[in-house]
């Protein structure tokens, strides 16, 4: 393997690994404010407890059935692919994409259309 397909490969590893990080706190500081342990919650979302463990240090590589199972039982959004998307894009394709709009005192609020 060359060595700039060795540098992509470690790039998207390096990309996967914090995603799965932050996937990981979002998900123990949503299961955290519920108060529910661990082992409970992974009962009610038909998990493995120590599967739920690997999601929760973030070693799992979950898929969509998993992230959705886990966004139902804690009526929250663990994963906004829309949000992804705009870090992504330039800030004039941002504009185009989303109405922005201030308050009073300047403060942005993006909304989706």
């Amino acid at each position: 393997m060359k060595g700039s397909q060795m540098n992509d490969i470690t790039r998207i590893e390096d990309r996967v690994r914090r995603k799965r990080m932050r996937i990981a706190e979002r998900v123990r500081e949503l299961l955290e404010s519920t108060g529910k342990s661990q082992r409970a919650f992974a009962k009610e979302v038909g998990l493995q407890e120590s599967y739920l463990s690997r999601i929760l240090a973030g070693e799992a590589n979950l898929n969509i059935t998993t992230i959705c199972a886990i966004e139902d039982a804690l009526d929250k959004t663990i994963l906004d692919v829309r949000l992804e998307r705009l870090k992504s894009i330039s800030l004039p394709q941002i504009n185009q994409l989303l109405p922005i709009e201030t308050d009073t005192e300047g403060l942005f609020f993006f909304g989706y259309a």
